[in-house]
């Protein structure tokens, strides 16, 4: 018997309610090969979004074939919505698209991190310290780590450029904790950088 939107809705309610992270993948998976979930496009971006949450969770183990299954399911999320027309969902598929990337250990170390970082800074073409200040923060910590991994000289510069600007949000006022965190590894950064003559 065929499953109904509103049918797979509940189950997905249910799995989430029941706590196991396996019942919601796998009521995702479902939704997301189901005819009637597949013509309605705000159902796939929902059970997509559902299904990635799970697979690129962050307190649990995961394993390298849910990045990339996590990775491939954003990516199709990507193709659900625009910039224009929904430009924080957007935001937050590349933020979580670069995390992924920096978290995938198959295929090329360095391009993974690339990716992570063109994923970053798309996420930096929505997001505004003015609106979003905690998220562009972050965002802008999140590519400057993606950077300083590249370790070239102009990506170590990069690097500190980012977190100088994150920065200005995470004051020592206002985010004590995030202050001291990225102060001290701004200035490791800035040591190691005027080491090698590029400061």
């Amino acid at each position: 018997m065929p499953h109904t939107n509103d049918n797979l809705m509940q189950e997905l309610s249910a799995a989430e309610l029941s706590g196991h992270a396996e019942a919601v993948s796998e009521v995702c998976r479902r939704a997301l090969n189901s005819p009637t979930v597949q013509s309605d496009p705000d159902k796939v971006f929902h059970f997509g979004i559902k299904l990635a949450a799970v697979l690129l969770a962050h307190d649990e183990p995961v394993s390298p074939q849910e990045v990339d299954e996590g990775i491939s399911v954003m990516q199709k999320m990507l193709e659900l919505i625009s910039r224009e027309d929904r430009p924080n969902f957007w935001a937050r598929i590349h933020l979580q698209l670069g995390a992924a990337f920096i978290r995938r250990v198959q295929g090329n170390e360095k391009q993974n991190i690339q990716s992570a970082i063109l994923h970053y800074e798309s996420a930096l073409l929505v997001l505004r310290s003015n609106h979003s200040p905690s998220e562009w923060a972050l965002a802008k910590v999140s590519a400057g780590e993606a950077y300083w991994r590249l370790d070239g000289d102009s990506e170590r510069i990069a690097a500190i450029a980012c977190i100088e600007d994150a920065l200005t949000v995470f004051t020592q006022e206002r985010f004590p904790d995030e202050y001291k965190d990225y102060s001290e590894e701004l200035r490791f950064w800035r040591e190691k950088v005027s080491k090698r003559g590029q400061l």
